[in-house]
């Protein structure tokens, strides 16, 4: 099931939240599906030397706490809604912020997020990389490195799961508008996902989107200027969600040795189904 939603004004954006679950969440044997996932892009730009899909798995009841949390620290702060990119550099609604104040900021983002997700998921790719590997073939059947990059995400969090005592479904929430959205919409999705729905909303709407966002920014981040310049060090914010102790991060970087062992191993799939 897929579902296009545009932003709402942020007057009543937890009461259009809890509208919106109700209407997406399928019952499951009467009985209201326990875990959402949230999943949002970056570096998805040109000339971007990395692109990844990141984002986080909730139980239903600590999303809606997470949405009330983070609706009153947007309130306090006179902020309509968060956008790591924006916080970072000072643009948009954090420009009337100093640098000391956009780090409290981040800081109580961090604080919100670590306290309500189940699990966070993490995974990258150099777009180049992948065309230079990739037939013509393949991606008229298994599409884009966004689309790659999207089910690696889900089968992570399946896997996650299959190692856990969940046995229930999920239900999925990508952020809208990335050109090869309609592309992903159309993959068929593996059971082994624990798929039940999808949705494909604004960040202003599904609200743990914007810790997806926060997640994905901060996961390029690191790649660009700590693993591939060695420019820095972790940033301070990267470092307190990875390493938050009562957290889980799965992070995983498709390079060119991965992709073609992907490959091969699809391919191989397909010819013992034959």
């Amino acid at each position: 099931m897929s579902i296009a939603l545009a932003p709402v004004e942020r007057s009543d954006v937890e009461s259009e939240f809890s509208d919106l679950l109700d209407a997406v969440l399928p019952l499951e044997g009467g009985l209201a599906v326990m875990l959402q996932a949230y999943f949002d892009e970056s570096g998805t730009h040109e000339g971007s030397r990395v692109m990844c899909v990141s984002g986080y798995v909730f139980a239903s009841s600590q999303a809606k706490k997470f949405t009330r949390e983070w609706n009153k620290f947007l309130a306090a702060n006179d902020i309509e809604y968060f956008r790591m990119s924006q916080c970072a550099g000072g643009h948009g609604p954090f420009k009337k912020f100093s640098t000391k104040q956009r780090e409290s900021l981040v800081k109580q983002a961090v604080e919100i997020i670590v306290s309500r997700i189940s699990a966070g998921f993490v995974c990258s790719i150099s777009e180049e990389d992948y065309l230079s590997v990739v037939s013509k073939g393949w991606l008229k059947k298994y599409g884009s490195a966004y689309t790659i990059l999207l089910q690696w995400c889900l089968a992570s969090v399946g896997y996650w799961l299959d190692k856990g005592s969940y046995s229930g479904p999920v239900a999925y929430f990508f952020e809208s508008g990335h050109r090869n959205q309609g592309e992903a919409n159309k993959k068929k999705v593996s059971e082994q996902y624990r798929y039940c729905s999808h949705t494909f909303a604004g960040k202003r709407l599904a609200v743990p989107l914007q810790a997806a966002d926060f997640l994905a920014w901060e996961w390029c981040k690191f790649w660009r200027e700590t693993y591939l310049d060695k420019a820095r060090y972790p940033r301070l914010s990267f470092a307190r969600v990875i390493l938050a102790k009562q957290t889980y991060h799965e992070t995983k970087h498709l390079d060119r040795r991965i992709l073609r062992r992907f490959i091969l191993e699809n391919l191989e799939s397909e010819i013992s189904e034959e």
